[in-house]
């Protein structure tokens, strides 16, 4: 299999770390096989986001510079909170990024507001479903009765979900639809097929200070040569335009932070000193131990020397070794994706606190800038029942002409009698 072939090729070449692992599966299946076979070699990511990938029981050498989606979960209770919406529903996919970006949406606003705010239980889909299969989720969806809703799911899943709610007519004014970075990826042209009038959701910072924009200038069309998702054009408050990979700030903070841990394990002659030979045996042995070097090197950086990041943040890990948890909120209108606010987390916060910042007024479906409520639109029905009321009507109108025609007939017979 390709993991074989990969596992092998990092023996044979004698790699000492591993960057890259955009996905939280591909992340998960490769950490997973390197440990059954005992091999002690550091993995860093720069955007697998599952919760589960930081238990370090589990994955005690997997690195990322980019928070696990309980942060994004965060962000969605902090929106919820600060609109004072009652009631959300969720959809999403059944792989590790979908239902783990749902149960943290649902667990922190349950842990936030408690009886406050009723989050429906996640509502999961397989990956890829065909728009059918959606449809059929969807309508499990809107018996939560609720116009506020999340999507989990990465883009071409999240795409399907919207062409879904279009077809629904839950895109039109007075539907609330939010996501995270799986949604916020997706990019809208005439080839979209599917119309879209606001969405809000949360993307990993997309990068800032004199570093990122060196990087960002220089490898601004380089975005599918590293692996990285497609190019957003995002548009800040004060009119900045930064059109770079998404992922590209914490790829390149990847390339930082292992580059520190090998200067400074050099520096102190950590693995300047770890003896070398030409022999098999011997370039092994010190394959070997230079990773476990840098895997106690990444360890001890929790706490480093301030490393400054293309982020515009420090480059660190937390006890869980992922890393900052920095987002921007993204909203959706006027057929491109404007940055509205920010939530970053550097240090604990008090419990009821919040830490969205919105720099500017979303603008919601109908091009309102005032949040739509709780409940779904009453003037929104949909088609199924719209369908069902005609029909309703058009049996009782053909009852009451079939009466109608009954009682003139009873009648003339009577009269018939009558006159003769």
């Amino acid at each position: 299999t390709e993991l074989e072939r990969f596992e092998n090729q990092t023996n044979q070449l004698g790699y000492v770390a591993v960057i890259g692992l955009l996905q939280s599966a591909c992340a998960i299946s490769t950490s997973d096989a390197f440990r059954n076979k005992n091999i002690d070699i550091p993995l860093i990511s720069f955007g697998a986001t599952s919760v589960a990938l930081s238990n370090k029981t589990a994955y005690p050498n997997f690195f990322r510079t980019c928070p696990n989606d309980n942060n994004q979960g965060n962000v969605a209770r902090d929106i919820v909170g600060h609109y004072g919406w009652t009631k959300i529903g969720i959809i999403g996919t059944t792989d590790p990024y979908g239902s783990g970006l749902a149960e943290a949406v649902r667990t922190e606003i349950l842990r936030r507001f408690g009886d406050k705010v009723q989050p429906m239980k996640p509502i999961l889909f397989e990956p890829n479903s065909n728009l059918a299969t959606v449809q059929e989720k969807l309508n499990e969806l809107r018996k939560g009765n609720t116009a506020v809703n999340y999507i989990s799911a990465f883009t071409g899943d999240t795409r399907t979900v919207l062409k879904a709610a279009e077809h629904a007519n839950m895109l039109s004014t007075g539907w609330t639809w939010l996501g995270g970075d799986g949604m916020t990826a997706l990019q809208f042209d005439s080839n979209s097929q599917v119309q879209v009038q606001s969405l809000v959701g949360s993307s990993l910072i997309v990068g800032n200070g004199t570093l990122f924009e060196f990087l960002s200038t220089r490898y601004s069309n380089q975005g599918p040569a590293l692996g990285l998702m497609p190019t957003n054009n995002v548009v800040f408050p004060n009119g900045r335009s930064v059109s770079v990979p998404l992922f590209a700030a914490q790829l390149f903070d990847s390339i930082t932070l292992l580059s520190h841990s090998l200067s400074q394990l050099w520096n102190n002659s950590e693995i300047r000193n770890i003896q070398f030979t030409s022999t098999v045996t011997g370039r092994s042995s010190w394959v070997t131990e230079t990773r476990r070097s840098i895997i106690k090197r990444l360890k001890n950086s929790t706490h480093p020397p301030e490393i400054s990041g293309a982020i515009g943040l420090p480059v660190t890990f937390d006890a869980n070794q992922d890393g900052p948890a920095a987002y921007n909120v993204l909203n959706y209108f006027g057929s491109q994706w404007q940055v509205v606010g920010e939530h970053v987390i550097t240090k604990p916060i008090a419990e009821k606190n919040s830490s969205l910042i919105l720099l500017r007024d979303i603008v919601w479906s109908g091009g309102v800038i005032m949040a739509h409520g709780s409940d779904p639109p009453t003037d929104n029905v949909s088609s199924n029942k719209r369908n069902e009321t005609i029909a309703f009507v058009v049996i009782g109108v053909v009852l009451a002409v079939g009466v109608g025609l009954l009682l003139c007939h009873a009648v003339r017979q009577t009269r018939g009698t009558q006159g003769g």
